[in-house]
């Protein structure tokens, strides 16, 4: 098969996860070795989208639920094999050998199948599922990452996902809220690990996260997306991811703001590599300066050596101040 029947699609509904789509394909753009067509859904083609993406496919479906979007990705994609990445991540390495590891699926993700019905609470009730359906395996991931071919296994498994909005509730499937998505809304991975169960489609086993890896709960984290280089620890482990998803409410912080700085000014105007890192050298003092105050003021000064948190004292404290506002009020 041709490679350029295979390409990579992301979603950019409302101006900030246009912000978003664009430095994820300027970070695909730097760091790819294998070029792959881009494409991003959005609900207004721009002038960058379409600067960087090959394909700019302009949706006016109502669903705009938050992450529902992605039910719909085997209608939008223009690929006979697609690999979604969400807009809120940055690609760190050359991700062509995705495509081998999905080579014998047909609806894939990145996560572990576990055998342990009780850890399935985070997307349904595993009693009401077991009750209705023939249960082996439950495939456990973050949806930062799907693989689909364009045959009627994968389209199966998108009209289940899509089927089962309607059973949302009674199968006790969790909702979700980020800096975007302000209501609490359905989420895509409860919905696509119940459609992957009922088609017995079991994940693409990644326990490293070596492909992909989500923020949350990391320590110790060195990012640089210009050179290539990402490490960190997460459950004491250290890897080298080659994507790192962020999460929606993480862009707004740190370590996501300083690459994007780097990336503007390397393509924007052209900067070396060496200098972008100098003139945001102030930026990371910064927020090194404002982690030891925040440990210094919480008495918190567990992993001492991790100058740069992937948890942003700022964040953390204004969060801090929210709570005690609120339990001041209650005491009143």
């Amino acid at each position: 098969m041709s490679k350029y029947n295979r390409g990579f699609i992301t979603i950019a509904v409302g101006a900030y996860y246009r912000y978003l789509a664009k430095y994820l394909a300027i970070s695909y753009r730097l760091n790819s070795n294998n070029y792959y067509p881009l494409a991003v859904v959005t609900d207004e083609g721009t002038e960058e989208l379409e600067k960087y993406y090959d394909s700019v496919i302009v949706t006016e479906d109502e669903i705009n639920d938050g992450y529902l979007y992605k039910l719909n990705l085997y209608k939008y994609s223009p690929f006979d094999e697609t690999i979604f990445i969400d807009a809120d991540s940055f690609v760190i390495r050359d991700i062509s050998y995705y495509w081998e590891l999905f080579q014998d699926s047909n609806f894939g993700v990145f996560g572990i199948n576990s055998t342990n019905y009780k850890g399935a609470k985070n997307f349904f009730n595993p009693e009401k599922v077991l009750a209705e359906f023939d249960v082996t395996t439950i495939p456990k991931f973050n949806g930062g990452i799907y693989y689909f071919k364009k045959n009627e296994k994968a389209k199966k498994v998108f009209d289940d996902a899509l089927a089962l909005t309607d059973r949302y509730d009674e199968f006790e499937m969790p909702r979700f809220k980020n800096a975007e998505v302000k209501h609490a809304a359905m989420g895509d991975e409860p919905l696509f690990s119940l459609a992957m169960v009922i088609n017995q489609i079991k994940a693409v086993e990644d326990a490293e996260r070596r492909s992909m890896f989500n923020l949350n709960g990391s320590s110790f984290l060195k990012m640089d997306v210009l050179n290539q280089t990402c490490f960190y620890l997460k459950n004491g482990k250290s890897t080298n991811p080659s994507l790192v998803h962020f999460g929606t409410d993480r862009t707004v912080q740190y370590h996501y703001k300083k690459e994007v700085i780097k990336m503007y000014l390397t393509t924007h105007f052209n900067i070396n590599r060496k200098a972008v890192s100098l003139i945001t050298f102030p930026y990371t003092a910064l927020y090194v300066t404002g982690s030891f105050l925040y440990r210094l003021l919480t008495l918190n000064f567990q992993d001492i050596k991790d100058f740069e948190p992937t948890k942003s004292p700022y964040f953390e404290l204004k969060k801090r101040v929210k709570r005690n506002v609120k339990k001041l009020s209650i005491a009143k």
